[in-house]
C-alpha cells in the first residue's frame, strides 16, 4: 500500500517511465498532451511575483504561465511550440504536471497549509528535473568521468542549454542523483561590509551523499578556493584540508568557469553590503582521489 512518504518516489517514477526513450530533448507541451492538459501563456500588468499556476477544475486542466506584460492577453501552446518557452517556464509546466500526476493519479490535491506546501513544492521540483532530464545526456557528461574527476563545466553549460534546454541547476541536480562522489556550487565573489573582506556567496550548491558543501544562500570564506578563482576565469585543479564555512576540511578536485556578473546588492539584513558588480563562478567538485598522473578536464 502506498503512503504519503511514497509519494515523491512514486512520482519520480512515473516521471521517467513517461519521458521518451532515447531522446536527448524531451518537449514538455507533448507530454502535456498526452496527460490530458494544456498549457496557456498568459500577458498580466501585475507586479505580484507568480511564474505559474495550474486549474484543476478547468476542462481540460490547464497550466498558466505568468508573463508580465503592460497589456492583458493570452496564448494557448501546441504541441509543437516549446521553442516559445524560456527553460525555467519549461520546468515550471513540469512542476505543474506533478501536481497533476498527483491528483489524478494518488488523489493528492496542492498542498495549501504551509507545513506541508514546501514539502509538497520539493516533490515537484523532483518530479520535473526526472521529467525534463533524459538518462542519455546524463550519461554524455558523466561518460569517462574518472573517480575524483569533477565534470567539466564547460560541458555542463552546453548540455544544459543546447540539449535539454534546462538551467544548469536543474542538470547539476540530475548528475549528483547519479554521482556520491561529485558537486557543484554557483559562487558571487562578494565583499563584507565593514573590512570589505572577500568573501563567497552561495547562490547555488548541491551534492552527492560523498561530498559536503555549504547550503544555498551562505556565505564562506575560502582564501585558496577564492584566490584561484581571482587569479583565472577558468581553470581546474585541486585544494588540500579545503574549509567551506564551518564544515570539516576536505581534499577536492575543482574545474571552475565564470559565467558572468550580478548586481552585487545584498538582501536586506544581510552582512554583505557591496552594491557593485559581483563576478559569478560556476565550481564543478569531486572528492579528491590520489592518482600517479593527473590531469583533470576542464572541457
Amino acid at each position: 500500500m502506498r503512503t504519503v512518504g511514497s509519494l515523491p518516489v512514486d512520482l519520480e517514477r512515473f516521471a521517467s517511465d513517461i519521458r521518451p526513450r532515447g531522446k536527448s530533448f524531451v518537449s514538455v507541451l507533448k507530454i502535456a498532451g498526452k496527460l490530458g492538459a494544456r498549457v496557456c501563456i498568459l500577458l498580466e500588468n501585475d507586479d505580484a511575483y507568480r511564474q505559474a499556476r495550474i486549474d484543476l477544475a478547468a476542462e481540460p486542466p490547464t497550466i498558466y504561465l505568468i508573463r508580465s506584460s503592460p497589456v492583458w492577453g493570452e496564448r494557448y501552446l501546441n504541441s509543437h511550440e516549446d521553442h516559445l518557452l524560456t527553460p525555467r517556464e519549461r520546468f515550471s509546466v513540469a512542476h505543474e504536471l506533478g501536481h497533476l500526476v498527483a491528483y489524478q493519479r494518488f488523489n493528492v490535491l496542492p498542498a495549501t497549509e504551509k507545513s506541508t506546501y514546501w514539502a509538497q513544492e520539493e516533490w515537484m521540483h523532483r518530479f520535473a528535473g526526472a521529467l525534463l532530464t533524459p538518462d542519455v545526456v546524463v550519461d554524455e557528461c558523466l561518460f569517462g568521468l574518472s573517480p575524483g574527476e569533477p565534470v567539466s563545466p564547460f560541458k555542463l553549460y552546453s548540455a544544459a542549454a543546447d540539449l535539454v534546454r534546462l538551467s544548469q541547476e536543474v542538470l547539476a541536480t540530475q548528475l549528483c542523483l547519479r554521482r556520491a562522489d561529485i558537486g557543484f556550487m554557483k559562487l558571487g565573489v562578494a565583499r563584507k561590509g565593514g573590512d570589505q573582506e572577500r568573501i563567497l556567496r552561495v547562490l547555488f550548491s548541491v551534492t552527492g551523499h560523498q561530498l559536503r558543501l555549504p547550503n544555498n544562500h551562505s556565505h564562506v570564506y575560502e582564501e585558496n578556493l577564492l584566490r584561484k578563482l581571482k587569479a583565472d576565469d577558468t581553470g581546474a585543479g585541486t585544494l588540500r584540508q579545503c574549509a567551506l564555512g564551518k564544515l570539516d576540511p576536505q581534499d577536492l578536485s575543482i574545474a571552475w568557469r565564470r559565467m558572468g556578473t550580478l548586481n552585487g546588492s545584498a538582501p536586506k539584513g544581510s552582512s554583505t553590503e557591496s552594491h557593485e558588480l559581483m563576478p559569478v563562478f560556476w565550481v564543478s567538485i569531486a572528492s579528491y582521489v590520489q592518482t600517479s598522473v593527473r590531469q583533470l578536464a576542464l572541457w
